[in-house]
């Protein structure tokens, strides 16, 4: 990666974790305790592994709470910078609101309740190599019904996106929450709009410098109480 600037990350973990609740009822998602570590733990631990030494927090649900926690990360290797929305502004909006604090032209952005167990500076490469304005990973999953898929030429261009489907067990490509993002995709966006990553923003760029990146990296969504256990029993099988 020394032949282009290592990006800032922003993890977008401001959400409610309504899904999550019955599992723990009190922390954002994001603070959820897998086995020894927080989520927040296992983000930090890839991005900085990757070289990244800028790590922006969107915050929102509690903020305070994880304000606290990652006051206790002692690491003279990386700055943490939070941000928090005043009101729900979106995956887009927060994300807006967050560049702000960036000091880079594309950022690493991560769903901060899913887990892929890929090298970002795979993803990051890829971004730069294929000159795309937004690169999102994609993993193969053996039921793509509960996430929708995403359809790609042979290239990586991004075709189209296919919603939920009531067909269980169809194969497919998914979105695993993670992505690289030019700072000029976001000029679209006003200051404290309300707005969508997946639902506004994604599909107007498709046929227009939109790529996926391919990846066979374990996906891992975090964020109900059947995935949850799930990603306590793949990180205990990798700690042993």
């Amino acid at each position: 990666m020394d032949a282009y600037k290592i990006p800032d990350a922003i993890i977008l973990c401001g959400g409610l974790g309504t899904r999550l609740k019955s599992v723990q009822p009190d922390l954002p998602k994001v603070l959820t305790p897998i086995g020894d570590l927080a989520l927040i733990d296992i983000l930090i631990s890839q991005l900085t592994k990757a070289g990244i030494n800028r790590i922006i927090l969107s915050l929102g649900y509690r903020s305070e709470t994880v304000i606290d926690y990652v006051a206790n990360i002692e690491n003279p290797n990386f700055d943490i910078i939070t941000v928090t929305e005043t009101q729900p502004l979106g995956t887009g909006g927060a994300l807006k609101l967050a560049c702000s604090k960036s000091q880079s032209e594309c950022f690493l952005v991560i769903n901060g309740d899913s887990y892929t167990d890929i090298n970002p500076s795979d993803l990051l490469e890829f971004h730069v190599k294929s000159e795309s304005f937004v690169t999102m990973l994609l993993v193969r999953v053996e039921d793509s019904t509960q996430y929708g898929s995403v359809v790609v030429d042979s290239s990586g261009l991004i075709k189209s996106f296919n919603e939920k489907s009531k067909i269980e067990n169809i194969e497919g490509l998914v979105n695993a929450g993670m992505y690289v993002i030019n700072r000029s995709v976001l000029e679209q966006i006003k200051e404290n709009e309300t707005v969508s990553l997946e639902r506004d923003i994604f599909p107007g760029l498709i046929g227009d410098g939109f790529n996926g990146y391919i990846s066979d990296s374990k996906f891992i969504d975090i964020g109900t109480p059947e995935t949850f256990f799930a990603a306590e029993q793949f990180f205990s099988t990798v700690k042993s």
